[in-house]
């Protein structure tokens, strides 16, 4: 197993790497790619990642606490147990492309414009979230709960599976889509035909 110990800003990337278990600590990540990588149970703790994108990368139970994520983008990843409210700020801006999101904690954070295309989401949190004009475009959702959120012009065309009760979430102007739609309804026990 590779050890990295150096910070890293430049064009290229890291590919193949397999960081599992390990801790990076206030490490400084810049303009880089990092393809096809594994950071299960790894601790990125106190760094901080600006420009970074995540290509085919297995991100499972990877630790960021007290670390800062600008202008994040995860593609084609695996991604579970991630909580972004132990990180070192509560504003993101993230882009996440077809990844597979488990068992994550998105709560008490603004994720504003924030992108989820064609993702597939399972036993996820958005609590108290701020997401004014994010896109859920063609995302899968399946047990995740939306609670309390700013969801004002939010987009979930194509999406399916989710469950938001519009009486605790503000969806003013968001777009959806049917069938999808129904599931703003779920909450009222009805039956449509």
């Amino acid at each position: 197993m590779q050890q990295m110990e150096l910070d890293y800003s430049g064009e290229s990337g890291f590919t193949g790497i397999d960081f599992s278990g390990q801790t990076l600590e206030r490490k400084e990540y810049e303009n880089c790619t990092f393809t096809s990588c594994v950071f299960t149970d790894a601790k990125l703790l106190d760094c901080r990642l600006e420009a970074v994108r995540f290509v085919s990368c297995n991100l499972s139970n990877t630790d960021f606490s007290n670390s800062r994520l600008t202008d994040i983008e995860f593609i084609d990843c695996k991604i579970v147990g991630l909580t972004l409210f132990k990180c070192k700020q509560t504003v993101f801006d993230l882009r996440f492309g077809k990844c597979i999101i488990e068992y994550c904690n998105f709560s008490d954070v603004s994720m504003k414009r924030c992108v989820f295309d064609s993702c597939d989401f399972r036993e996820s949190w958005f609590q108290n979230t701020f997401l004014v004009e994010s896109r859920f475009t063609g995302c899968v959702f399946s047990n995740t709960l939306f609670d309390k959120c700013n969801l004002q012009k939010a987009s979930f065309l194509d999406a399916s599976g989710y469950v938001i009760d519009p009486r605790d979430c503000d969806i003013r102007k968001a777009e959806f889509s049917v069938p999808g739609v129904f599931g703003l309804l779920d909450v009222f026990g009805i039956t449509i035909k």
